[in-house]
């Protein structure tokens, strides 16, 4: 498993393309959220017809009341711990990220739109590497169907939405391969939606 993850790396590595409209498309729905220990990035995602605002779970560890954003003070309003997910007041906007309608293949290209170290916002761009299976769990630590990417990320990124070459979310990033410096972690779509359909009302 291994050999395969760094034989996709490299794959992705060689193929990986800019892409600015798809970035620029998904930025808009992209903010940074500043809190009392700490820096991350939240996204707003429209689902049924209503408009969420979604990060990590651990970004909202980080804040004891909320954050400060461009659109003002957004508060706490739920916890996925399981799946690293956190939901967010999103009252001060309509519209946001599609989720995508195709399952990510591995080589499939993605980008991480985000504010990495708490900066301006910036696209990283890389391929899905593998969907972690059943006995995947067990070499890797990660849980089952977790997206891994060939792709680099920083502090800051997390909570940062990753969408594919139609700029349609398919995961958010929560961690980067600190023992590699090269990779990262995403939980998937179905994780998001299984989120979002408890926060129905």
């Amino acid at each position: 498993m291994k050999l395969i993850i760094i034989n996709i790396l490299l794959l992705g590595a060689f193929f990986i393309a800019n892409k600015p409209n798809v970035a620029k498309s998904a930025g808009k729905h992209v903010i940074k959220l500043l809190a009392s220990r700490g820096v991350g990035t939240g996204f707003y995602v429209v689902y049924k017809d209503n408009t969420y605002l979604l990060t990590n779970n651990h970004v909202c560890e980080a804040s004891d009341d909320g954050f400060d954003t461009v659109d003002g003070h957004v508060n706490i309003v739920a916890k996925y711990a399981e799946q690293d997910l956190c939901l967010l007041d999103s009252f001060r906007r309509t519209g946001g990220l599609q989720l995508s309608g195709n399952t990510l293949e591995p080589l499939d290209r993605v980008s991480v739109v985000g504010h990495p170290f708490g900066g301006p916002l910036t696209a990283r761009d890389g391929r899905l590497a593998v969907r972690l299976a059943s006995g995947d769990r067990l070499l890797l630590g990660e849980p089952v169907g977790t997206l891994y990417l060939s792709i680099v990320i920083f502090p800051g990124s997390s909570g940062s939405p990753l969408v594919d070459e139609y700029g349609k979310l398919v995961g958010v990033v929560y961690a980067g391969n600190t023992a590699s410096g090269h990779g990262a972690w995403a939980v998937p779509k179905d994780d998001i939606i299984k989120f979002l359909e408890t926060q129905i009302k």
